[in-house]
């Protein structure tokens, strides 16, 4: 399964290098699980929901997760069933939507199979990617029974 992520905006310096960090940690783990990826889509804000919709238009096997402060708030351990319940749908991708400072447009987020909320805390659109990165890398963790997460 392809895993991407469509991004609003471009990140750079510390930010960069932390999501490079997290995608190299998970490589290995995320092929033991049947994950091609993260594979990471920046977009222009303005453009995000076109880019969106394009996707949604060509690739119609996907499990849409919009990241949203309104979105279900879930622990790790339940992250990681639940990309193991999306791996197991045979689906070809799932892709998760960030958006920029304002949020994610109404469209986006009622075409999305699932919201979900990184915390109750408001984060930087930004930052918010590095703590998606470095959730999904701890969800193959836990699915590969890697030390890295403790409960």
């Amino acid at each position: 399964m392809r895993l991407s992520i469509l991004a609003a905006g471009t990140i750079s310096g510390a930010q960069a290098e932390l999501v490079k960090e997290y995608q190299l940690r998970g490589a290995n783990a995320f092929r033991q699980i049947g994950l091609d990826g993260p594979h990471i889509q920046d977009v222009k804000p303005q453009k995000l929901d076109a880019a969106f919709q394009t996707l949604a238009q060509a690739t119609p096997d996907t499990i849409f997760i919009a990241l949203d402060e309104a979105g279900q708030n879930i622990t790790s351990r339940a992250f990681a069933s639940q990309i193991e319940q999306w791996i197991a749908s045979n689906k070809a991708q799932m892709c998760f939507v960030l958006g920029a400072a304002d949020g994610l447009p109404d469209t986006i987020k009622q075409r999305a199979d699932i919201g979900l909320a990184l915390g109750r805390m408001t984060l930087p659109h930004l930052l918010a990617r590095v703590v998606l990165c470095e959730q999904l890398w701890r969800a193959a963790a836990i699915l590969t029974r890697h030390p890295y997460h403790r409960d």
